[in-house]
């Protein structure tokens, strides 16, 4: 499990793959930086929270292994309703 820690929020990036009818993988025309905010860090105080939608900077994010990224708050441009 990853815990955010300061002022990063944990996201799970966008798929950019989608299933056919026929069970074929394909890219999906991306949609870059968007994803749904996983995990917040404890000792952040922000109005996003876990299940929002939001689009985000590239920079400054951190890949993890589990396909998740961890961006700083300040990065997050908007969340979608």
């Amino acid at each position: 499990m990853i815990i955010p820690t300061g002022n990063f929020v944990l996201i799970k990036p966008d798929s950019t793959e989608e299933v056919t009818s026929g069970g074929i993988l394909r890219p999906k025309k991306p949609i870059a930086n968007r994803g749904e905010v996983i995990r917040v860090s404890e000792d952040l105080n922000t109005s996003v929270a876990v299940g929002d939608r939001v689009q985000y900077l590239p920079n400054g994010r951190v890949e993890n292994e589990d396909g998740t990224i961890c961006v700083k708050e300040e990065n997050i441009l908007f969340v979608f309703n």
